[in-house]
């Protein structure tokens, strides 16, 4: 198994708060700003490590951005196919990922793009270009959704949220040609169509 070294660290940082409270608790003291500390390092890491389906929780590496592109603030405009495959990796701040310019003329229902995106925390924004065929499969440990794709502006917000979006064009023909994996920790993201 495959351990990510942000997530080792992030595990050693909460087990040393927790030692912490626990301290704090011995002493007859609150926990105070170690309890704020723990947990928003919790928020933090549910998208690396809890994966929620019907069956039950399962704790695995949630997508396969983990080996993708670094994503700082500012915009990155993704041409290539093979880059967006890859995926990319936003951990704090505030990012756009361009899909209006990705080429999908040899993508299709039956062999979709699908493009991993993972955010620690911050706020992402993912362009697509107006018609395309796309579904979203989206995870949030702590925040809100926004899809504004074909006219409509739906919001779903809370804690650990786990959302599919699909565009008219994709649930009315034989089905999405991009597909978007998007696990968040705590922030916004927002999917919207813009003119090519």
């Amino acid at each position: 198994t495959r351990v990510l070294p942000g997530l080792l660290w992030l595990g050693i940082a909460l087990g040393i708060v927790g030692v912490g409270i626990v301290i704090a608790g011995i002493r007859g003291r609150r926990s105070g700003w170690l309890g704020t500390l723990a947990v928003i390092g919790l928020v933090i890491s549910l998208p690396w490590t809890a994966n929620v389906s019907s069956d039950g929780p399962t704790w695995t590496v949630a997508n396969d951005a983990r080996d993708g592109v670094s994503v700082g603030t500012g915009t990155v405009v993704v041409q290539s196919v093979r880059e967006a495959q890859r995926g990319y990796r936003v951990q704090f701040g505030d990012a756009t990922i361009d899909l209006t310019q990705l080429d999908l003329s040899g993508a299709t229902a039956d062999n979709p793009v699908t493009v991993p995106v993972s955010l620690a925390a911050g706020n992402l924004v993912i362009e697509l270009p107006r018609g395309i065929a796309v579904e979203a499969e989206v995870r949030i440990g702590a925040g809100q959704v926004t899809w504004q794709v074909d006219g409509q502006n739906r919001e779903v917000g809370g804690i650990v949220q786990s959302t599919r979006f699909i565009s008219q064009s994709a649930d009315d023909g034989d089905g999405p040609v991009l597909k978007l994996s998007i696990d968040g920790g705590a922030g916004q993201v927002t999917v919207t169509e813009v003119a090519r």
